[in-house]
């Protein structure tokens, strides 16, 4: 467990890092469905609410090679690391 390791504190999953700790403590999240099926529901009428595509300006343009070849990933961290 990392969060022992690092603090010595037991912490299961749910209070690390669930739905109630999202929506009542951090507020990282607004809403906390029932279930799978409230969920895909919300989502659906979020995404309704969107207005339309339409009319909105889309660029397209060819795309662009790579600014420097793949290989040159491998010199950013040392052999040793």
């Amino acid at each position: 467990n990392l969060v022992k390791g690092a603090t010595g504190q037991t912490v299961d999953a749910e209070t690390l890092g669930g739905a109630d700790t999202h929506t009542k403590i951090s507020a990282v999240a607004h809403y906390e469905p029932e279930n799978d099926e409230q969920c895909i529901e919300w989502i659906r009428g979020y995404v309704a609410d969107l207005p339309p595509a339409e009319g909105m300006p889309i660029t397209i343009s060819e795309p662009r090679g790579p600014m420097r070849p793949p290989e040159a990933a491998y010199d950013l961290v040392p052999d040793d690391h």
